[in-house]
């Protein structure tokens, strides 16, 4: 009897063991080699889509960044910029000094001036122009500018004599005269006309009246190639006509004799611009983006400069015909400087705005230092008084010559370039000799 329950209990078992088993089987999916293959597929196929998804995030991040970075620098490259025109300003403006002992007429000539026979005269100066003298300081730029002239005189070859009409100088009474005025503007220490002898310049009329013009650097917007309005080239100077003649302005600008033969500096959108930065004589370019590039004089086609008279608009919309400007067949070429350099002149000395001027040197002698009465004018250009200050020849133009005429260096940029446009009046000049 308990057999028989046993195994009747021992089949209930296996029963319910199978019946479980069966379940679980049946639940399961088969995971056959077809399934596998299909999943391998698809992954396959995902991945390439994924993997170009993260690429193109990667690559939209990097062009944001990258963005940012050409902005940042094309900031700080116009900040640089704004700094090197701003330096090459007066930082500090020339002190206002005025003398009562002359009258001057609209054009800043002497009311009644005494005639000069020679070239130069020693004279004395009167008691408003020593009180005058008295308040002459140590601007900035003016000691920069004479430390510059003091290189320049240690370097120079010709060690010789230069007569000027009745006066003969040396170089070295031009570098005593430059350290004497260094002093002097520290110190203070003796009356000034106990150091320097006064030589008044003849003038352009033999009454003492000197024109007093004004150039500047200027900033123009530039490209490297031609491109859209930018067609108009800044040429650098051939090495040689060949067997033919210097070209005009009419032939370099408009008939093109010196396209395509890689003497393009830099191309401008301006023709007036070109032209007024061949009367300056050198130039600053302004790249797309933001970098400057000095230009510097590297000749001219050996025309004399004709200066011509152009319509009021020209200057008011600062659009030229070539026409007009054919009129003057000189024409001036350049060279690259370096980078963030600072316009020099002729001497090789650095400018200094509001002091260096641009003389012919066979009448002011290279390494100079002068005293004058300078007309300033308002914005309109009239004459408005005279300003005593010591200026110093360091630069030549070519629009430059005889003694009665003299260019005031004015600074760069648009600020320098209407000072520079509004100066051109008459005011006594005299040559400073250091005193034994």
């Amino acid at each position: 009897m308990k057999t028989k329950y046993f195994l009747v209990g021992l089949v209930i078992v296996w029963l319910l063991l199978h019946l479980t088993s069966q379940e679980i089987v049946d639940s399961k999916p088969l995971i056959t080699v077809e399934i596998v293959d299909e999943i391998v597929e698809k992954e396959r196929n995902e991945t390439p889509i994924v993997a170009e998804k993260l690429a193109e995030e990667k690559t939209k991040k990097f062009e944001k960044k990258k963005k940012q970075v050409k902005k940042s620098e094309q900031k700080i490259i116009h900040k640089a910029s704004s700094s090197i025109v701003s330096s090459i300003n007066s930082a500090k403006p020339p002190k206002i000094i005025t003398v009562g002992d002359y009258r001057f007429n609209k054009r800043g000539k002497v009311v009644n001036p005494p005639s000069f026979k020679s070239l130069y005269t020693l004279t004395m100066p009167s008691t408003k122009l020593r009180k005058g003298l008295s308040r002459l300081e140590a601007n900035p730029n003016l000691m920069q500018g004479l430390q510059q002239q003091s290189r320049f005189l240690k370097r120079k070859r010709n060690k010789g004599t230069k007569k000027l009409g009745g006066l003969n100088i040396s170089q070295r009474q031009l570098s005593q005269t430059v350290r004497q005025l260094q002093e002097w503007l520290q110190r203070h220490h003796q009356p000034f006309a106990e150091l320097f002898e006064l030589h008044q310049i003849k003038g352009k009329d033999g009454h003492g009246n000197v024109q007093f013009t004004g150039y500047y650097t200027p900033v123009i917007k530039a490209q490297r190639y031609p491109s859209g309005a930018y067609q108009y080239p800044l040429y650098q100077k051939p090495r040689s006509w060949g067997q033919n003649s210097a070209p005009t302005r009419q032939e370099i600008d408009e008939y093109k004799v010196l396209a395509n033969r890689g003497l393009e500096l830099a191309w401008t959108n301006s023709l007036w611009e070109n032209y007024q930065m061949h009367i300056q004589g050198s130039g600053y370019v302004e790249y797309p983006d933001g970098t400057l590039e000095l230009l510097m004089f590297g000749g001219h086609n050996g025309y004399r400069f004709q200066g011509i008279e152009l319509p009021t608009s020209v200057y008011n919309t600062g659009i030229a015909q070539q026409k007009d400007l054919n009129r003057n067949r000189s024409y001036t070429f350049f060279k690259k400087g370096k980078k963030a350099k600072k316009p020099t002149g002729s001497t090789g000395t650095t400018l200094a705005a509001d002091y260096s001027i641009a003389v012919d040197p066979r009448y002011i002698p290279y390494g100079s230092c002068l005293l004058a009465l300078i007309p300033i004018t308002d914005k309109r250009g009239k004459l408005i008084r005279h300003e005593l200050r010591i200026v110093l020849a360091q630069d030549k133009g070519g629009a430059i010559k005889g003694a009665g005429h003299v260019d005031l260096y004015c600074g760069a940029g648009e600020a320098a370039k209407k000072k520079a446009t509004a100066t051109n009046h008459y005011g006594p000049m005299w040559l400073l000799v250091a005193k034994n």
